[in-house]
C-alpha cells in the first residue's frame, strides 16, 4: 500500500502514519548531489558557543540565528589613523591628574 503523497510548490511531503511528515525534498534532487543542512555545526555553535538554551534554539527562526550568529565573525576594527585620531581627541589622564 502506498502513503499518501502532496506535492507543495514542487517539494514531496510524504506523510507517514496518523498524517506525520516523513521525509522531505525537492522533486528535482538528485540523491548523491543533494547537501545536508549541518546540523551538528549549527547545534553547536547555538548551544555552545552562543549558549543558548535548547528551548531558545529551536524557538529561533533560521534568520534570528542568523543575526545572533553575526556576532561571532570578525568586527571591522578602526584603522592606526582613525585610532590615532581618536587619542588625540581623548587622551587619557596621567596618573595623578585628573581629567
Amino acid at each position: 500500500m502506498r502513503e499518501p503523497c502532496r506535492r507543495l510548490a514542487g517539494v514531496d511531503v510524504r506523510l507517514g502514519r496518523a498524517g506525520h511528515r516523513g521525509a522531505v525534498a525537492p522533486s528535482n534532487a538528485v540523491a548523491d548531489k543533494t547537501r545536508r543542512f549541518p546540523w551538528d555545526e549549527t547545534i553547536a555553535v547555538g548551544l555552545g558557543l552562543l549558549r543558548l538554551s535548547p528551548r531558545d534554539f529551536w524557538a529561533m527562526t533560521p534568520r534570528e540565528l542568523g543575526h545572533a550568529m553575526r556576532i561571532l565573525l570578525p568586527s571591522d576594527a578602526p584603522k592606526r589613523q582613525a585610532l590615532e585620531t581618536l587619542m588625540a581627541m581623548f587622551p587619557d589622564a596621567r596618573r595623578g591628574e585628573q581629567k
